[in-house]
């Protein structure tokens, strides 16, 4: 939000009248994008279960014949549908099998949550609290005047070592013995 905007909202107001003001515009417009990310999840959920059962009757059409190729419906899939995985499309017609597809799409999505904060957990030690946020990743990495170090030296103009051959392997060996 520009200055020029909270100007124009705030002309009347000075003050703590203004803070409380511009407060109460800032807790609006915090609920308003929360209630918009919530609709587009929920959104997405339809539209994914949609999916997952449009591949189901295309799945039992390819593979009836009905298509009139004599192939596979992840054959046609593989061919028609460019830019989307198997692994995905059998995750979705998996949970549209189901009896109750929305609720197995959520138990997927508690899954994945669990398996996040198990990762999470894993590489950092602890699941960030509320109030404080995530460790900045520049903390977890290595000093950057080693990476330079490193860049430095694969950079140098020393050859790179000679393969060892067959006649110098066997010579190595049995002046070993």
């Amino acid at each position: 939000m520009s200055t020029d905007l909270v100007e124009a909202d705030n002309r009347e107001l000075t003050g703590p009248d203004a803070v409380n003001h511009l407060y109460a515009l800032l807790l609006d417009q915090w609920s308003g994008l929360d209630d918009f990310i919530a609709s587009a999840r929920n959104k997405a959920a339809a539209r994914r279960l949609a999916i997952g059962r449009t591949l189901l009757g295309l799945q039992q059409l390819i593979d009836s014949g009905e298509n009139g190729d004599q192939c596979t419906f992840w054959e046609w899939f593989d061919e028609m549908v460019p830019g989307r995985s198997r692994s995905d499309a059998g995750h979705l017609m998996t949970i549209a099998r189901q009896p109750e597809p929305e609720l197995a799409y959520q138990k997927k999505l508690e899954k994945q949550k669990e398996y996040r904060e198990r990762h999470y957990q894993k590489k950092f030690g602890a699941l960030p609290s509320k109030e404080s946020d995530a460790p900045l990743r520049s903390r977890h990495r290595r000093n950057p005047s080693s990476f330079r170090r490193r860049r430095q030296s694969r950079r140098s103009n020393t050859p790179a070592p000679k393969p060892m051959t067959t006649s110098s392997m066997r010579s190595k060996i049995y002046s070993s013995v």
